[in-house]
């Protein structure tokens, strides 16, 4: 699962352009189509899997207990430090360790912390996408933005994230300023997850719930929180970009 994340993909179609590239230079002309992909793959998917497997490992040995040794000694800035980066470790795969600490934290405590950062950020990606898409003048983005601002509610912010918030810049920095707002809310209250599910989303809403306390509440006040940071910003942002663009 590592390995087909996002950003390994990317890369290696990039270095496999400028290996075919290169091989292409020594191919005899009527091989070219055939000689020069085959070669390309021959030496490219060694190359990918002996620097990407040595660094898996080396991530499957320090990230989970750097995340949970940040969880122990400084639960709030981790939460906002998780709500914040979550997109970047999707886009890395870096996402995949923290589900053995999750249940990990439902076992040993009854309870999770790390999904509520990974629901806000999901909410923090909704929030910046349906302000592009409102500042937006193409019909075709706004409908997708739309489109990616429900699905990223409903646990899926994949859209979101590579469809319309990292298509502008300020768009995605400010999905990553309203998780950090948002995990921070939930670190000073201790938001809590009492239930592991496929995604965060609202559709799990209820996995907050808990008897006698205020958890449901302060899960959605962060939400919010998240939400109209992340969408108000990327609405000055984009807004003061098109203002700049006309002077």
């Amino acid at each position: 699962a590592f390995f087909s994340a996002t950003l390994w993909m990317i890369l290696t179609i990039s270095a496999a352009s400028y290996v075919e590239k290169a091989v292409e230079r020594f191919s005899p002309k009527m091989l070219q189509g055939i000689l020069a992909p085959a070669l390309t793959l021959g030496i490219v998917v060694p190359l990918v899997l002996l620097l990407l497997g040595p660094l898996g490992s080396w991530i499957d040995k320090r990230m989970p207990a750097g995340v949970d040794s940040l969880l122990m000694d400084a639960p709030v800035v981790a939460v906002m430090l998780l709500g914040a980066a979550f997109a970047f470790m999707l886009f890395a795969g870096l996402h995949y360790w923290l589900v053995p600490l999750m249940l990990n934290e439902l076992m040993t405590n009854g309870f999770s912390v790390i999904i509520p950062a990974m629901f806000v950020a999901f909410t923090a990606q909704a929030g910046a996408a349906l302000a592009a898409g409102l500042r937006s003048r193409q019909p075709g983005f706004r409908k997708l933005a739309f489109w990616a601002t429900g699905t990223a509610l409903l646990g899926v912010p994949e859209p979101a994230i590579y469809a319309v918030n990292m298509r502008r810049m300020a768009s995605f920095g400010a999905a990553l300023i309203g998780g950090a707002i948002g995990g921070l809310y939930f670190g000073i209250v201790s938001v809590k997850s009492f239930a592991l599910s496929e995604s965060a989303s609202l559709l799990g809403i209820t996995s907050f719930m808990e008897d006698g306390t205020l958890n449901l509440l302060h899960t959605c006040i962060g939400l919010f929180l998240a939400f109209a940071v992340s969408g108000a910003l990327t609405y000055w942002l984009a807004a003061r970009a098109s203002h700049t663009k006309h002077v």
